[in-house]
């Protein structure tokens, strides 16, 4: 087995590196795929990668039915960072009229390949798309054992928290009752180990036992095997969990699939990969994404149930231990995300929004928000083009917390500014606005590792779109000060001047967006806020645009807070919608630079009232 294969097992947070292992070498039997083959390596060897794709890509257009032709190809689309290249040449065969298998399978191989450039988070996503290029083949064909083993596969590698481990031994079962039926193959010894791995995962060590050595009886003293039957009987769990721990390796996940047709068994088919912790964990240091998905996973039971948020470790964030309103957020936006996760219908993830409180249905939102962005390419600006159409099923009160939640998808995948520039503009104005907030949000929360260091890439935007980013890093310091201005005020100087008017609006915002359950909260952040350095008016008019944002979301909230603040001696909410609202109209007859734009008019009207929040009851 090769080093880089040995070095990504656990990169594979997902699948069908399994497949991949063997390696095996054998001359086709096929004169024509062997000159493409041939061929293709020649140019590629020569240094002129793109012809060999080209070349590649005319062979499989005569023979879709070539497995061999798709695993040679996606070979080289990994090793020329082109992966997308490979899935929308790949999609194109498997949509034509009679597809064979063979085209669906090099498909979901693809979407596999990609996983390293979307990073763990986005995993998922790309696992159901092989899923639905697998079931695609077993619709029609039931019996199709390669169809069967890859669904299998997939879920074997999703997180517990998603239920799928009774399906994964169900599928693997089917796959040998399928062997049973016919003669033995090298491949079939991937069945007993994976199923042996999925009863291990889920503490079923008698069960896992019995399969690796049924196995054995199969395939006479395969090394990986009798690896699995020498550990421990109280170590077995752990060691399967740490071999499907997405955080135990960095690096391209190996999709070779020549197994399926090999002719012997390789002497290695899966060994267990058993990075030491230590190591692992200065991987995962090393690398945001891989270390943001290992938060996730480690936080997901505590985010997805209410009653244990206050659970969550939020300090990977700058976040005090305990901070219940954060955990709180955070746990809206997960149940939002897994709607999207589990294919939820429109209907069911609007039912699922009435029964969320309505303080944490915006978060809600833009968790969904995020989620339909974490199913696109975020290297790919024309894959955005997509959202519009699909957002549109969803409640458009909501829109722009959509909007906002795929920006911030796009910023905690690290999508350089350009690309995201390239993708958002094709948004109508405030669209455009409000995913560069949400991206803006996202940069600097998730990857400044306290130092706001992602407040640079605004400067490398046009101006139009670094206002917004500017905007949505101001919500970001917000949290990252734990509640206090203490983080804006310690990288203010790091913002463009000219920029820094958004800045401090999108803190207020992030005040009155976060605090509304308590208006005297907002009074007393926002006097810090202004004693702390940052201009009244742009405080004042930021929190405005965040409390007409959550009126028109949601008016009958918005009614009861104002009640509430007026019993309690607070009443400037009345105002402050009715002045929010009729410069949000001015600005939306008048595009352009959106949140500039709708700050400069609620200032304009702020300015005849003085003190918005010394307004008196009455």
């Amino acid at each position: 087995m090769s080093r880089d294969l040995h070095r990504s097992r656990a990169a594979a947070l997902l699948l069908l590196a399994s497949l991949g292992c063997a390696h095996a070498v054998r001359r086709s039997a096929d004169p024509e795929v062997e000159k493409a083959v041939a061929e293709a390596a020649r140019l590629y060897g020569g240094g002129r990668g793109p012809d060999a794709l080209t070349l590649l890509e005319g062979a499989m257009a005569r023979r879709p039915d070539s497995l061999e032709l798709g695993n040679v190809y996606r070979r080289y689309t990994r090793q020329l960072n082109l992966e997308e290249r490979s899935i929308s040449f790949l999609r194109n065969l498997s949509t034509a009229p009679n597809a064979p298998d063979e085209a669906f399978f090099n498909l979901a191989f693809a979407y596999i390949d990609k996983i390293p450039r979307v990073g763990p988070m986005g995993a998922g996503f790309l696992s159901k798309r092989s899923i639905a290029s697998f079931r695609a083949v077993l619709d029609r064909e039931p019996d199709n054992w390669i169809a069967t083993y890859g669904i299998g596969m997939n879920y074997l590698h999703w997180p517990e928290y998603f239920k799928k481990t009774e399906e994964v031994t169900t599928y693997f079962q089917r796959c040998l009752a399928l062997q049973a039926k016919r003669e033995q193959r090298p491949a079939d010894i991937l069945t007993y180990l994976r199923l042996g791995d999925a009863f291990a995962k889920k503490n079923q060590v008698d069960e896992a036992r019995k399969v690796w050595t049924a196995g054995l009886e199969k395939f006479p003293g395969h090394k990986d095997l009798l690896e699995r039957l020498a550990l421990e009987p109280g170590k077995v769990t752990a060691a399967i969990q740490q071999h499907y721990n997405p955080n135990a390796s960095i690096g391209a996940i190996d999709t070779d699939v020549s197994i399926l047709w090999a002719e012997t068994v390789p002497e290695h088919a899966q060994p267990l990969h058993t990075a030491a912790p230590a190591t692992m964990a200065a991987k995962v240091k090393d690398d945001s994404r891989i270390g943001l998905f290992s938060w996730f996973v480690h936080n997901l039971p505590f985010l997805a149930d209410s009653r244990q948020y206050a659970r969550v470790d939020m300090s990977v964030l700058g976040v005090r231990p305990g901070d219940a309103l954060a955990n709180q957020i955070a746990h809206q936006m997960i149940r939002g995300f897994s709607q999207i996760m589990e294919d939820r219908k429109p209907e069911e993830i609007e039912q699922a929004a009435e029964g969320t409180d309505s303080f944490g249905r915006p978060f809600f939102h833009e968790g969904v928000g995020m989620a339909m962005a974490a199913s696109l390419d975020t290297s790919d600006p024309d894959s955005f083009r997509s959202f519009a159409e699909r957002v549109k099923v969803l409640d458009p009160n909501f829109r722009r917390l959509h909007v906002a939640g795929a920006g911030m998808w796009f910023g905690v995948q690290g999508t350089p500014p350009a690309t995201a520039f390239r993708t958002f503009e094709s948004l109508e104005a405030a669209g455009s606005a409000y995913a560069f907030e949400g991206y803006g949000f996202a940069q600097v929360l998730f990857h400044s590792h306290g130092d706001a260091t992602q407040l640079e890439l605004g400067g490398s935007l046009p101006p139009i779109a670094a206002a917004s980013f500017y905007h949505g890093a101001g919500r970001a310091l917000w949290i990252l000060g734990n509640g206090g201005p203490q983080a804006l005020s310690a990288h203010v100087s790091e913002v463009p001047e000219k920029f820094r008017h958004d800045l401090y609006s999108g803190y207020a915002m992030g005040v009155a967006f976060t605090m509304v359950s308590d208006p005297a909260r907002i009074v007393s952040a926002w006097k810090d806020a202004i004693a702390s350095g940052m201009t009244a008016a742009d405080v004042e008019s930021g929190g405005v645009m965040g409390l007409v944002i959550r009126e028109i979301a949601d008016p009958a909230y918005m009614r009861e807070r104002r009640s509430f603040a007026q019993a309690h001696g607070v009443c400037f909410l009345d105002l402050a919608s009715e002045i929010g609202k009729g410069a949000l109209d001015d600005v939306t007859q008048g595009g352009g630079e959106f949140h500039s734009n709708w700050r400069a008019r609620i200032r304009e009207r702020l300015a005849a009232y003085g003190d918005l929040t010394e307004r008196k009851c009455g």
